[in-house]
């Protein structure tokens, strides 16, 4: 029997990075001066972000600390073993950024979610829902960077108690406000 291969897929290894275990809470904040173990992680996501959605460049770069050092990057991590002992492994990212449009900084958006990545396998599991609040506590109005995936626009869509989805103009961008 022939077998068909899909035309215009290839076949995908994904690495996860792993790092030593430091007794990590599952969402982790990775300072732009943190060890380079840590950013690595981010900048291998960012790879993967960057081939699933056909960017051009990755979005994160782990040594060009004066380009992130006003962005918070944040790391899922999870536990695993190997035959050297326990270790955290890196599964998710998400990276706020300053806003760069003054028109949304005086409308009180000051932060943008610029990009968020989980491996496939833990998409869909609650780990973006259970950081949200935390999100909107610690950045308020934040813009979301476009364009988004559809499971962005899914999750988007099923938190309507907490957000305004507001769209902008020719840049079809959402804005994010927080509901009391």
């Amino acid at each position: 029997m022939q077998r068909l291969k899909s035309i215009g897929q290839k076949s995908t290894t994904i690495r996860l990075p792993s790092m030593r275990w430091e007794g990590a809470s599952e969402l982790q904040e990775v300072e732009h001066w943190e060890d380079l173990q840590r950013r690595l992680a981010v900048e291998k996501l960012g790879r993967y972000f960057r081939r699933e959605f056909h960017y051009d460049f990755i979005p994160y770069y782990a040594t060009a600390n004066s380009d992130n050092s006003k962005n918070v990057v944040f790391l899922w991590l999870g536990e695993d073993y190997d035959r050297y002992g326990r270790k955290a492994v890196a599964y998710g990212v998400v990276e706020f950024r300053p806003c760069p449009y003054p028109e949304l900084i005086k409308e009180g958006c000051e932060w943008e979610l610029a990009w968020i990545w989980f491996h496939p396998y833990e998409r869909g599991k609650g780990h973006l829902s259970s950081a949200w609040d935390y999100f909107q506590k610690r950045f308020g109005n934040f813009w979301v960077k476009h364009p988004l995936s559809f499971g962005m626009e899914e999750f988007l869509r099923k938190h309507p108690e907490t957000l305004k989805l507001h769209e902008r103009g020719d840049k079809n961008d959402t804005v994010i406000e927080v509901v009391e």
